[in-house]
Protein backbone atom coordinates (compact mmCIF):
# COMPACT_ATOMS: atom_id res chain seq x y z
CA UNK A 1 0.00 0.00 0.00
CA UNK A 2 2.78 2.42 0.96
CA UNK A 3 4.80 1.46 -2.14
CA UNK A 4 1.74 1.98 -4.40
CA UNK A 5 1.08 5.41 -2.86
CA UNK A 6 4.75 6.33 -3.35
CA UNK A 7 4.60 5.39 -7.03
CA UNK A 8 1.40 7.39 -7.59
CA UNK A 9 2.94 10.46 -5.97
CA UNK A 10 6.14 9.96 -7.92
CA UNK A 11 4.36 9.80 -11.28
CA UNK A 12 2.19 12.75 -10.35
CA UNK A 13 5.35 14.80 -9.81
CA UNK A 14 6.19 14.28 -13.48
CA UNK A 15 2.71 15.21 -14.73
CA UNK A 16 3.61 18.84 -15.33
CA UNK A 17 7.27 18.22 -15.98
CA UNK A 18 9.33 17.98 -19.15
CA UNK A 19 9.60 14.98 -21.45
CA UNK A 20 10.78 11.85 -19.64
CA UNK A 21 13.74 10.30 -21.51
CA UNK A 22 15.21 6.92 -20.57
CA UNK A 23 17.66 4.58 -22.32
CA UNK A 24 17.16 0.82 -22.44
CA UNK A 25 20.10 -1.30 -21.35
CA UNK A 26 21.08 -3.93 -23.91
CA UNK A 27 20.95 -6.67 -21.26
CA UNK A 28 20.13 -6.90 -17.58
CA UNK A 29 20.24 -9.57 -14.89
CA UNK A 30 17.86 -9.59 -11.95
CA UNK A 31 17.32 -11.94 -9.04
CA UNK A 32 14.07 -13.84 -8.54
CA UNK A 33 14.01 -12.83 -4.89
CA UNK A 34 13.90 -9.09 -5.63
CA UNK A 35 11.24 -6.86 -7.24
CA UNK A 36 12.08 -5.80 -10.79
CA UNK A 37 12.17 -2.04 -11.31
CA UNK A 38 12.76 0.34 -14.20
CA UNK A 39 16.20 0.98 -12.73
CA UNK A 40 17.16 -2.61 -13.54
CA UNK A 41 16.52 -2.18 -17.28
CA UNK A 42 17.00 1.53 -18.09
CA UNK A 43 19.39 4.37 -17.40
CA UNK A 44 18.39 8.01 -16.95
CA UNK A 45 20.56 10.97 -17.86
CA UNK A 46 18.63 13.57 -15.85
CA UNK A 47 19.44 13.49 -12.12
CA UNK A 48 15.91 14.70 -11.44
CA UNK A 49 14.52 11.43 -12.81
CA UNK A 50 16.52 9.10 -10.56
CA UNK A 51 13.48 8.34 -8.36
CA UNK A 52 11.63 7.14 -11.45
CA UNK A 53 13.88 4.04 -11.51
CA UNK A 54 12.01 2.76 -8.43
CA UNK A 55 8.80 2.19 -10.42
CA UNK A 56 7.98 -1.53 -10.49
CA UNK A 57 7.51 -3.65 -13.63
CA UNK A 58 5.12 -6.60 -13.21
CA UNK A 59 5.01 -10.13 -14.60
CA UNK A 60 8.56 -10.29 -15.97
CA UNK A 61 9.45 -13.42 -14.04
CA UNK A 62 6.38 -15.28 -15.28
CA UNK A 63 7.33 -14.52 -18.89
CA UNK A 64 10.85 -15.91 -18.81
CA UNK A 65 11.69 -18.58 -21.39
CA UNK A 66 13.28 -21.95 -20.78
CA UNK A 67 16.70 -20.31 -21.07
CA UNK A 68 15.80 -17.78 -18.37
CA UNK A 69 15.93 -14.84 -20.83
CA UNK A 70 13.03 -12.54 -21.63
CA UNK A 71 12.72 -9.54 -23.95
CA UNK A 72 11.40 -6.26 -22.55
CA UNK A 73 10.36 -3.81 -25.29
CA UNK A 74 10.48 -0.04 -25.33
CA UNK A 75 6.67 0.09 -25.42
CA UNK A 76 6.45 -1.95 -22.19
CA UNK A 77 8.87 0.44 -20.48
CA UNK A 78 6.82 3.42 -21.66
CA UNK A 79 3.62 1.77 -20.31
CA UNK A 80 5.28 1.17 -16.95
CA UNK A 81 6.09 4.88 -16.63
CA UNK A 82 2.34 5.53 -16.93
CA UNK A 83 2.55 8.94 -18.59
CA UNK A 84 1.09 9.93 -21.97
CA UNK A 85 3.12 8.18 -24.68
CA UNK A 86 4.03 11.49 -26.29
CA UNK A 87 5.70 12.54 -23.04
CA UNK A 88 7.96 9.49 -22.91
CA UNK A 89 11.07 8.99 -25.05
CA UNK A 90 12.61 5.52 -24.77
CA UNK A 91 15.94 5.13 -26.50
CA UNK A 92 16.61 1.60 -27.66
CA UNK A 93 14.16 -1.11 -28.64
CA UNK A 94 14.61 -4.20 -26.48
CA UNK A 95 16.35 -5.08 -23.22
CA UNK A 96 17.17 -8.78 -22.77
CA UNK A 97 16.59 -9.64 -19.11
CA UNK A 98 17.79 -12.80 -17.40
CA UNK A 99 15.96 -13.71 -14.19
CA UNK A 100 18.54 -15.47 -12.06
CA UNK A 101 18.27 -17.67 -9.00
CA UNK A 102 20.52 -16.29 -6.27
CA UNK A 103 23.55 -18.38 -5.45
CA UNK A 104 23.55 -19.85 -1.95
CA UNK A 105 25.09 -17.53 0.60
CA UNK A 106 28.61 -18.51 1.68
CA UNK A 107 28.47 -20.79 4.67
CA UNK A 108 30.09 -19.70 7.93
CA UNK A 109 32.53 -22.28 9.22
CA UNK A 110 34.11 -22.34 12.67
CA UNK A 111 37.84 -23.07 12.60
CA UNK A 112 39.90 -24.87 15.25
CA UNK A 113 40.76 -21.46 16.72
CA UNK A 114 37.08 -20.56 17.04
CA UNK A 115 37.01 -17.99 14.17
CA UNK A 116 34.11 -17.82 11.72
CA UNK A 117 35.18 -17.63 8.06
CA UNK A 118 33.39 -17.82 4.69
CA UNK A 119 33.56 -21.28 3.13
CA UNK A 120 33.98 -21.11 -0.68
CA UNK A 121 33.22 -23.95 -3.11
CA UNK A 122 36.86 -25.00 -3.05
CA UNK A 123 39.59 -24.89 -0.43
CA UNK A 124 42.00 -22.91 -2.64
CA UNK A 125 42.25 -19.27 -3.71
CA UNK A 126 41.44 -20.02 -7.37
CA UNK A 127 37.85 -20.97 -6.48
CA UNK A 128 37.40 -17.82 -4.39
CA UNK A 129 38.57 -15.74 -7.36
CA UNK A 130 36.18 -17.56 -9.72
CA UNK A 131 33.24 -16.93 -7.36
CA UNK A 132 34.12 -13.22 -7.07
CA UNK A 133 34.43 -12.68 -10.84
CA UNK A 134 31.13 -14.49 -11.45
CA UNK A 135 29.44 -12.16 -8.95
CA UNK A 136 31.04 -9.09 -10.56
CA UNK A 137 29.93 -10.02 -14.08
CA UNK A 138 26.56 -11.51 -13.06
CA UNK A 139 27.21 -14.86 -14.74
CA UNK A 140 27.09 -18.50 -13.67
CA UNK A 141 30.27 -20.46 -13.06
CA UNK A 142 29.90 -22.45 -16.30
CA UNK A 143 29.63 -19.22 -18.33
CA UNK A 144 33.20 -18.04 -17.76
CA UNK A 145 36.71 -19.27 -18.54
CA UNK A 146 39.69 -18.07 -16.50
CA UNK A 147 43.31 -18.03 -17.63
CA UNK A 148 45.91 -17.39 -14.92
CA UNK A 149 49.52 -16.39 -15.63
CA UNK A 150 52.18 -19.03 -15.01
CA UNK A 151 53.80 -16.80 -12.38
CA UNK A 152 50.57 -16.93 -10.31
CA UNK A 153 50.24 -20.74 -10.39
CA UNK A 154 51.48 -21.18 -6.84
CA UNK A 155 49.49 -18.24 -5.50
CA UNK A 156 46.11 -19.46 -6.80
CA UNK A 157 46.69 -22.90 -5.25
CA UNK A 158 47.01 -21.33 -1.81
CA UNK A 159 44.78 -23.12 0.70
CA UNK A 160 42.10 -20.87 2.18
CA UNK A 161 40.27 -23.55 4.17
CA UNK A 162 40.77 -21.77 7.50
CA UNK A 163 41.40 -18.28 6.19
CA UNK A 164 39.33 -15.20 5.39
CA UNK A 165 39.65 -14.17 1.74
CA UNK A 166 39.16 -10.68 0.26
CA UNK A 167 39.11 -10.41 -3.57
CA UNK A 168 38.57 -6.93 -5.04
CA UNK A 169 38.31 -6.29 -8.82
CA UNK A 170 40.31 -3.20 -9.84
CA UNK A 171 38.48 -2.84 -13.14
CA UNK A 172 36.80 -4.88 -15.88
CA UNK A 173 38.81 -5.90 -18.93
CA UNK A 174 39.87 -8.98 -20.87
CA UNK A 175 42.73 -9.22 -18.35
CA UNK A 176 40.80 -8.78 -15.10
CA UNK A 177 42.97 -6.93 -12.50
CA UNK A 178 42.43 -8.16 -8.94
CA UNK A 179 43.67 -7.27 -5.48
CA UNK A 180 43.83 -10.30 -3.17
CA UNK A 181 44.22 -10.38 0.59
CA UNK A 182 44.18 -13.48 2.78
CA UNK A 183 43.76 -13.10 6.54
CA UNK A 184 44.69 -15.47 9.31
CA UNK A 185 42.76 -13.95 12.16
CA UNK A 186 43.94 -10.33 12.29
CA UNK A 187 47.15 -11.06 10.42
CA UNK A 188 47.44 -10.45 6.66
CA UNK A 189 49.33 -13.45 5.27
CA UNK A 190 49.01 -12.57 1.56
CA UNK A 191 48.57 -9.12 0.01
CA UNK A 192 49.05 -9.30 -3.74
CA UNK A 193 47.68 -8.25 -7.13
CA UNK A 194 47.26 -10.34 -10.25
CA UNK A 195 45.60 -10.32 -13.65
CA UNK A 196 43.23 -13.01 -14.85
CA UNK A 197 42.28 -13.59 -18.47
CA UNK A 198 38.48 -13.77 -18.59
CA UNK A 199 36.19 -15.01 -21.35
CA UNK A 200 32.39 -15.03 -21.08
CA UNK A 201 30.04 -17.30 -23.01
CA UNK A 202 27.47 -15.22 -24.89
CA UNK A 203 25.13 -15.46 -27.84
CA UNK A 204 26.68 -13.38 -30.62
CA UNK A 205 25.94 -12.44 -34.21
CA UNK A 206 28.51 -13.89 -36.62
CA UNK A 207 28.91 -12.73 -40.24
CA UNK A 208 28.09 -15.52 -42.73
CA UNK A 209 29.06 -13.50 -45.80
CA UNK A 210 31.32 -10.53 -46.50
CA UNK A 211 29.44 -7.24 -46.06
CA UNK A 212 30.77 -4.06 -47.65
CA UNK A 213 31.00 -0.81 -45.74
CA UNK A 214 27.77 1.25 -45.91
CA UNK A 215 25.81 -1.80 -47.12
CA UNK A 216 22.62 -2.91 -45.41
CA UNK A 217 23.09 -5.94 -43.13
CA UNK A 218 20.21 -8.35 -43.73
CA UNK A 219 19.21 -11.37 -41.68
CA UNK A 220 20.76 -13.73 -44.23
CA UNK A 221 24.17 -12.09 -43.65
CA UNK A 222 24.62 -13.35 -40.07
CA UNK A 223 23.90 -16.28 -37.78
CA UNK A 224 23.45 -16.51 -34.00
CA UNK A 225 26.10 -18.60 -32.25
CA UNK A 226 27.48 -19.17 -28.75
CA UNK A 227 31.04 -17.88 -28.50
CA UNK A 228 33.58 -17.16 -25.78
CA UNK A 229 34.23 -13.40 -25.86
CA UNK A 230 35.81 -10.67 -23.76
CA UNK A 231 33.51 -9.25 -21.04
CA UNK A 232 34.19 -5.76 -22.37
CA UNK A 233 32.89 -6.51 -25.87
CA UNK A 234 29.72 -4.53 -26.71
CA UNK A 235 27.83 -6.82 -29.03
CA UNK A 236 25.28 -6.00 -31.72
CA UNK A 237 21.76 -7.27 -30.94
CA UNK A 238 19.32 -8.90 -33.34
CA UNK A 239 16.67 -6.27 -32.56
CA UNK A 240 19.08 -3.53 -33.68
CA UNK A 241 19.86 -5.15 -37.03
CA UNK A 242 16.62 -4.43 -38.90
CA UNK A 243 17.62 -1.97 -41.61
CA UNK A 244 21.06 -1.41 -40.07
CA UNK A 245 24.06 -0.65 -42.27
CA UNK A 246 27.68 -1.71 -41.83
CA UNK A 247 29.82 1.08 -40.42
CA UNK A 248 32.90 -0.97 -41.35
CA UNK A 249 33.44 -3.86 -43.77
CA UNK A 250 32.64 -7.28 -42.26
CA UNK A 251 34.48 -10.49 -43.12
CA UNK A 252 33.20 -14.07 -42.87
CA UNK A 253 33.19 -15.31 -39.24
CA UNK A 254 33.54 -11.79 -37.78
CA UNK A 255 31.69 -11.31 -34.50
CA UNK A 256 29.44 -8.30 -35.10
CA UNK A 257 29.94 -5.66 -32.43
CA UNK A 258 27.74 -2.66 -31.80
CA UNK A 259 30.42 -0.38 -33.26
CA UNK A 260 30.35 -2.31 -36.56
CA UNK A 261 26.80 -1.28 -37.48
CA UNK A 262 24.64 1.80 -37.27
CA UNK A 263 20.85 2.01 -36.96
CA UNK A 264 18.72 2.70 -40.03
CA UNK A 265 17.61 6.11 -41.22
CA UNK A 266 14.03 6.49 -39.97
CA UNK A 267 13.46 10.01 -41.29
CA UNK A 268 14.85 11.20 -44.62
CA UNK A 269 15.47 14.76 -45.75
CA UNK A 270 12.20 16.15 -47.11
CA UNK A 271 9.96 13.73 -45.18
CA UNK A 272 6.78 15.08 -43.62
CA UNK A 273 7.00 14.48 -39.86
CA UNK A 274 4.47 14.82 -37.04
CA UNK A 275 6.17 16.89 -34.31
CA UNK A 276 4.73 16.99 -30.80
CA UNK A 277 5.57 20.26 -29.04
CA UNK A 278 5.50 20.06 -25.25
CA UNK A 279 5.30 23.01 -22.88
CA UNK A 280 4.36 22.18 -19.31
CA UNK A 281 1.17 20.09 -19.39
CA UNK A 282 0.21 21.31 -22.89
CA UNK A 283 1.02 19.18 -25.95
CA UNK A 284 0.48 20.53 -29.47
CA UNK A 285 1.11 18.72 -32.76
CA UNK A 286 2.38 20.31 -35.94
CA UNK A 287 3.44 18.92 -39.29
CA UNK A 288 6.91 19.88 -40.46
CA UNK A 289 9.40 18.86 -43.12
CA UNK A 290 12.72 17.29 -42.12
CA UNK A 291 15.75 19.18 -43.38
CA UNK A 292 18.20 16.27 -42.86
CA UNK A 293 18.35 12.49 -42.64
CA UNK A 294 18.05 11.18 -39.08
CA UNK A 295 18.17 8.03 -37.01
CA UNK A 296 16.09 7.48 -33.88
CA UNK A 297 17.35 9.81 -31.14
CA UNK A 298 18.98 12.29 -33.55
CA UNK A 299 18.16 15.98 -33.16
CA UNK A 300 17.70 17.70 -36.52
CA UNK A 301 16.18 20.84 -38.01
CA UNK A 302 12.58 21.03 -39.23
CA UNK A 303 10.56 23.56 -41.23
CA UNK A 304 6.80 23.98 -40.57
CA UNK A 305 4.74 23.25 -43.69
CA UNK A 306 2.63 26.35 -42.93
CA UNK A 307 5.75 28.53 -42.93
CA UNK A 308 7.49 30.21 -40.05
CA UNK A 309 10.76 29.80 -38.22
CA UNK A 310 12.75 26.61 -38.45
CA UNK A 311 13.32 24.66 -35.25
CA UNK A 312 15.21 21.65 -33.90
CA UNK A 313 13.48 18.52 -32.52
CA UNK A 314 14.45 14.97 -31.59
CA UNK A 315 13.40 12.17 -33.93
CA UNK A 316 11.47 9.53 -31.97
CA UNK A 317 10.69 7.02 -34.73
CA UNK A 318 9.54 6.92 -38.36
CA UNK A 319 7.56 10.09 -39.09
CA UNK A 320 7.69 11.24 -35.43
CA UNK A 321 9.63 13.83 -33.46
CA UNK A 322 9.36 15.59 -30.10
CA UNK A 323 10.17 19.20 -29.23
CA UNK A 324 10.35 20.32 -25.61
CA UNK A 325 9.83 24.06 -25.53
CA UNK A 326 10.76 24.25 -21.83
CA UNK A 327 14.10 22.50 -22.38
CA UNK A 328 14.78 24.69 -25.42
CA UNK A 329 14.19 27.87 -23.41
CA UNK A 330 16.52 26.65 -20.65
CA UNK A 331 19.19 25.84 -23.25
CA UNK A 332 18.91 29.32 -24.79
CA UNK A 333 19.38 31.13 -21.47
Amino acid sequence: MIRSLFILLLLASFAAADTVTVTLRSTARVMTSQPITLGDVVTVSDAGLVDLTQVLIDDLERRQSETGWIDLTADEVADAIALPRARVVVRGRVCRVKVMTPAPAPALTRTTTGRLVEAFDGPILREAIRARICAELGVDSDEIKLNFAAKDAQLIRTSVAEMTVEVNPLGISADFPLAVRIYDGERVVINDTLRVGVLVKKEVLVAKHPVARRSEVSQRDYSIESRWVSPTLILARTEDMAGATARAALKIDDIIESRHVEPPIVVSRGDLVSVRCITGSIIAKINARALADAREGDRIQFEPITGGRRFNATVNGPGQAVLSLIRQKETNR
